[in-house]
């Protein structure tokens, strides 16, 4: 799979991608260097704990990641859970961290294959 084939599936925009890095090849590398992002792990581990405010700061700074790389689906679903977190207080609606998860997951999988 090419990265172009990867944007393409998870409707994001490489070329914005592109466009902030100046350089295709150095925009591919970060794409795959999200693979080392503990970021996911870091989410999950702070909600496990019920610390929401840190669960909140990781989860926003994760969606301003995913926005800059134009990661489409995983963009909105990062975004939907920051709206959850906000608050600061358990989440109300798991279906939200499932789709979290799912799209992680898809995407991970898309990047691995790029690689």
């Amino acid at each position: 799979m090419t990265v172009w084939e990867l944007y393409e599936e998870i409707h994001g925009d490489f070329n914005r991608v592109i466009d902030l890095f100046e350089d295709e090849q150095i925009a591919k590398d970060f794409v795959v260097m999200f693979l080392e992002d503990d970021s996911y792990e870091n989410i999950h581990d702070a909600i496990n704990k019920g610390d929401w405010n840190i669960a909140f700061r990781y989860v926003h700074s994760l969606k301003g990641l995913c926005t800059n790389m134009g990661f489409g689906d995983f963009s909105k679903v990062t975004m939907e859970l920051t709206e959850q977190l906000r608050s600061k207080k358990p989440i109300s609606n798991y279906s939200c961290l499932d789709k979290f998860d799912f799209e992680y997951n898809r995407l991970i999988e898309l990047i691995k294959q790029v690689v």
